[in-house]
């Protein structure tokens, strides 16, 4: 999902610089030429950093690609694979903690959204709909983020729901999408597409 927002951004133009610690950038390109023709996805403004996992490192890529390129938007997947040099006793709450702070000044710095995936506590998928207090290894990614949204797919059907759960000066809610998996992407059923459009505006 990602991948899917900063891939329309790019689509309108603005230069999205990937930062994916799960997956090579060969291996996005390949999952992205699913739904777009290699053509089009080859004219597209992306940009790719998937060298390092070091915090520091990068963070002065990510500078150097905005002085480099016209960067609007930056994606990283995910939060819990970077890591922080620190105390030889911190836990890892508090790293967690740390990285999410310096998302957040980077972010402020830059004046560009970071968009950052995060992973659940594995007790989410027992109780049903995740909650806030779901975001793994700390209570800081709560308090950090302007925006945070919730996924969690259905036990019976392609059904994804999306909740909107915290939203900085603006509304919350959810929406149900709806993942076609050979493509690698969610589409949004009509209905959820309608409330979005009347809550978030178009």
């Amino acid at each position: 999902l990602m991948t899917q927002i900063g891939v329309g951004a790019a689509q309108f133009g603005a230069g999205v610089l990937i930062v994916s610690l799960e997956m090579m950038k060969e291996e996005l390109i390949d999952r992205l030429s699913k739904s777009i023709p290699f053509e089009t996805l080859s004219t597209l403004p992306l940009y790719f950093i998937d060298s390092t996992s070091d915090l520091g490192t990068i963070q002065s890529l990510v500078r150097v690609a905005c002085r480099r390129y016209k960067i609007g938007v930056i994606v990283i997947d995910y939060l819990q694979l970077m890591e922080a040099k620190g105390g030889r006793n911190e836990s890892r709450e508090r790293e967690i903690a740390t990285i999410s702070r310096r998302l957040k000044r980077m972010a402020l710095d830059l004046q560009k959204p970071v968009i950052v995936g995060s992973q659940l506590n594995r007790e989410s998928t027992k109780k049903g709909k995740p909650t806030l207090a779901d975001l793994r290894e700390s209570g800081s990614i709560e308090q950090d983020a302007d925006i945070v949204l919730l996924l969690s797919a259905s036990d019976d059907g392609p059904e994804t729901l999306l909740q909107v759960a915290k939203q900085r000066g603006g509304r919350t809610g959810e929406i149900t999408l709806k993942l076609d998996g050979p493509r690698f992407m969610f589409e949004a059923e009509a209905s959820s597409t309608d409330w979005a459009e009347r809550r978030f505006g178009n």
